[in-house]
């Protein structure tokens, strides 16, 4: 992930081709892996309305009410294991650039 907010896009290619076997493990690992993927892909083509990419200019508490609706789709009752797996790793990313941002503002 911090390849992508970095834009070493070849670096994160080269690490999600490693994280492939995830696609392997069931569901939720591929809703995991397919997360990743899809923002890989988004910011390869640079497409403007992806999350990540327009993530970068939320606010911090932009970024945490994302967070929040992340979570509440996390939490329903009738989620299945692979929108899981999508969701908690977006939650992961939304975190990442929550503490990057925080980062960046204490140095």
């Amino acid at each position: 992930m911090r390849s992508l907010f970095f834009e070493a896009y070849s670096e994160a290619a080269r690490i999600l081709e490693k994280l492939k076997e995830l696609k392997g493990k069931g569901e939720y690992s591929e809703g995991r892996y397919m997360a990743l993927h899809g923002l890989l892909a988004a910011v390869q083509r640079g497409d403007r309305d992806a999350l990540l990419l327009r993530a970068k200019e939320l606010s911090l508490g932009e970024l945490e009410e994302v967070k929040a609706e992340l979570e509440a789709r996390v939490s329903s009752p009738v989620i299945d294991d692979f929108a899981r797996g999508f969701f908690e790793q977006w939650i992961e990313v939304i975190e990442l650039l929550i503490n990057l941002r925080r980062e960046a503002k204490e140095a």
